[in-house]
């Protein structure tokens, strides 16, 4: 949503708002005095340029060589009877030669219009940011604001704090200055950047020397709503009982706080990292966060008010009219992008604006004067790259693209902002610090036979060695049933982090259990919901065959693999499948089945040859009557480079060797699937072979090389 503020001053008349300000404007308006205008004359005509002094009034844009060249020639050089028909200087030739007179450090009339823009924007009025908050000068409460502290912070309108029930800590009331400043200062005048605050600056300066971000770029994150009827967050009347502990609008999903990142304004000496996997309720709860962004050129308008725009995004849009407060544990409320927690995104506020100019030229003197006579500022949603607005990555990639800012600014608040959910933005966090995400099952009760991402330890156990794999009950004989499937979700949300799968009846031949629970997107008559199984919550209940989950209108959506969209209640949930072979679903899933792992199929090294770079696969061998199941993918035995699994035994001379292909089960079906029986005189993917082989639909055939 497009929000617009905004406010026409001039700079030398401002609403006296508190003592502060008073005194403030007594010394700008006694330093204009200071300042020398020529009085606006007719020029004098002349065929050697214009003599005399003159005024360049009403300039609006900002102030450049350029700006000032093109209002000269029309103000002033083309004006009639400025010059004679027979004139020997062109408009910019004579521009530039007062400019060059004027201005002793310029070589070029370029040179000297960017000095004397420059000097008009820093003699330009600025105001303390103190005069927000107008609680004093020494920056003690901006310091605790920014940090999610203080009063404004910390409190919440309450009935109880009064004898008579009257309301109180109001923050309507309490921050009443807030408003008075949006309405009488923030929308007219430069403010200043707080950059003693460290929340504000960094290891770097700007070309004036000032603090600032490494980024150029400052974000606010809030956790909390303390504030009922403004249309924003959650907080509701009456506040004692509806407005504890509320959220804000949620606009992103907080990844992670590195907690180093904010030491330098929080005060701490933290170390580490607090991860948020989930979202919302899943994980860190509701948070909103907002920011804004600036050029490198200080003159810009967005680097010149980007107190202002610091000012409204933080104090009056987002405290003052919405309620939003606090910080998220580790990290400041407010900061430089390089010192926040990393989030998803974030909205963004611009400042656009209109400013008025004079240019004064004293031709006695030969000097120039310029000064800011009004400025217009409005608060607008940001405009981002590719229509995306309101999006402060977005809008920072926008600043890189016009080359205000630089590949190293905007690479690192992009490692900040990630522009795309959290999934990469957490790895590589716990990469960084030696860690990855994981499930330590307790291998006594549970052997892992399939697992994806970060759960990937092995290839999953084919279709034969999957069932062959389960465990049958052998107690009551009226709470039978035919193994029980565990998978774990790191990714998932917490009710289905953890879903067991107890098999109901016998699994028949002609079911490959493993593609329906790894691959399937559809309905087995030998794999039905309530008939050939049910799932539960915990292994307890799948024991015991109580608490079987509930699906939306007692109708199991195979589509979702695995749970159907049912849950625990019977709402439907949606998202937390995770079939093998698609990228998009739910990541670091394993399985398990109930049977320790040192009772089950004992892995077989296998030789994987990666002629094609596609190769994998493993072995697994029965200890109780030597039966090898294997598991292969490649891209081909044959031609020059062959790429598949290979379980190799070395050998001298003649060798004589039988093997028994009991059946080969091929998830996605190729009519030259092979599994059988080969010789070859290396483990180099282009070595001599031969072999004989069952195939996927072609029988069996013998082939060498």
């Amino acid at each position: 949503t497009k929000r617009k503020h905004s406010h026409t001053a001039t700079q030398t008349h401002t609403p006296l708002l508190s003592r502060h300000r008073i005194i403030m404007r007594l010394f700008v308006a006694s330093a204009l005095l200071t300042l020398h205008f020529a009085p606006k004359a007719r020029a004098q005509t002349t065929c050697d340029g214009v003599s005399g002094p003159f005024t360049l009034s009403d300039i609006t844009g900002q102030c450049t060589y350029d700006l000032l060249l093109e209002e000269y020639t029309s103000q002033v050089f083309d004006a009639m009877g400025s010059t004679c028909a027979e004139n020997k200087l062109s408009a910019k030739e004579d521009f530039d030669a007062k400019l060059v007179g004027a201005i002793s450090d310029a070589t070029t009339g370029e040179e000297a219009g960017d000095i004397l823009c420059k000097a008009m924007y820093d003699n330009a009025v600025q105001v303390p940011f103190t005069n927000a908050a107008d609680k004093g000068t020494d920056l003690n409460f901006e310091q605790m604001f920014y940090n999610g502290r203080g009063e404004w912070q910390e409190e919440v309108e309450t009935l109880y704090e009064e004898s008579d029930f009257s309301a109180t800590s109001i923050l309507r009331e309490d921050a009443e200055q807030v408003r008075s400043f949006y309405d009488g200062v923030a929308q007219g005048y430069r403010v200043d950047w707080p950059g003693a605050l460290p929340n504000f600056k960094s290891s770097v300066n700007d070309a004036d020397n000032l603090a600032t971000c490494t980024t150029n770029a400052a974000m606010c994150c809030w956790p909390k709503d303390r504030q009922a009827n403004d249309n924003n967050g959650n907080c509701a009347k009456a506040y004692d009982e509806n407005c504890v502990d509320k959220d804000p609008a949620d606009n992103t999903n907080l990844c992670y706080v590195d907690v180093e990142r904010g030491n330098s304004s929080t005060g701490e000496d933290g170390k580490g990292f607090i991860a948020f996997p989930g979202d919302n309720n899943d994980g860190e709860g509701s948070i909103h966060c907002h920011g804004l962004a600036w050029s490198n050129d200080v003159n810009d308008r967005t680097a010149r008010y980007k107190a202002n725009n610091l000012f409204f995004v933080s104090m009056y849009d987002h405290m003052y009219q919405r309620g939003y407060v606090k910080n998220i544990p580790g990290a400041p409320m407010c900061g430089c992008v390089e010192q926040m927690p990393t989030v998803s995104r974030s909205d963004c506020t611009q400042v656009d604006l209109t400013e008025t100019i004079t240019i004064t030229y004293d031709a006695d003197n030969k000097a120039f004067d310029s000064k800011l006579t009004s400025v217009h500022i409005e608060f607008n949603a940001c405009q981002g790259i590719d229509n995306r607005n309101n999006d402060l990555w977005a809008y920072i990639a926008r600043l890189y693209y016009q080359d205000d800012i630089t590949r190293e600014q905007f690479g690192e608040a992009g490692r900040i902002i990630t522009n795309t959910n959290c999934d990469q933005a957490n790895l590589h966090q716990l990469n960084k610090n030696s860690l990855t995400p994981g499930y330590d099952h307790d291998t006594d009760e549970w052997t892992r036979v399939a697992g994806r991402d970060s759960m990937h330890l092995t290839d999953p156990y084919g279709h034969r060695a999957f069932t062959r794999s389960l465990v049958p009950s052998t107690g009551d004989p009226d709470n039978t049933h035919y193994g029980i499937i565990y998978r774990a979700c790191q990714s998932c949300v917490a009710t289905h982090m953890k879903i067991f799968y107890r098999r109901k009846k016998p699994v028949p031949d002609e079911l490959n259990l493993q593609y329906q629970v790894l691959y399937s997107g559809s309905k087995h008559t030998n794999n039905v919901w309530n008939v050939d199984f049910s799932i539960h919550s915990t292994y307890e209940d799948a024991l015991n065959n109580v608490n079987p989950w509930e699906c939306p209108g007692n109708n199991f959506d195979y589509r979702y693999t695995f749970y159907g969209r049912c849950s625990p209640d019977g709402t439907g949930v949606n998202n937390q499948h995770s079939r093998f072979h698609v990228a998009g679903e739910r990541n670091d899933v394993a399985y398990f089945v109930n049977k320790p792992e040192d009772d089950g199929l004992q892995i077989e090294p296998t030789n994987i040859i990666k002629g094609r770079e596609y190769a994998s696969g493993m072995a697994l061998k029965d200890p109780t009557d030597g039966t090898i199941y294997m598991t292969g993918a490649g891209r081909e035995i044959g031609w020059v480079r062959d790429d598949f699994n290979y379980l190799s035994e070395e050998v001298d001379g003649d060798h004589t060797a039988i093997v028994h292909v009991g059946s080969i089960s091929v998830p996605q079906p190729h009519a030259w699937s092979k599994s059988g029986i080969i010789f070859r005189s290396g483990l180099e993917s282009n070595a001599a072979y031969y072999g004989l082989f069952l195939t996927g639909s072609n029988g069996v055939c013998f082939q060498g090389r």
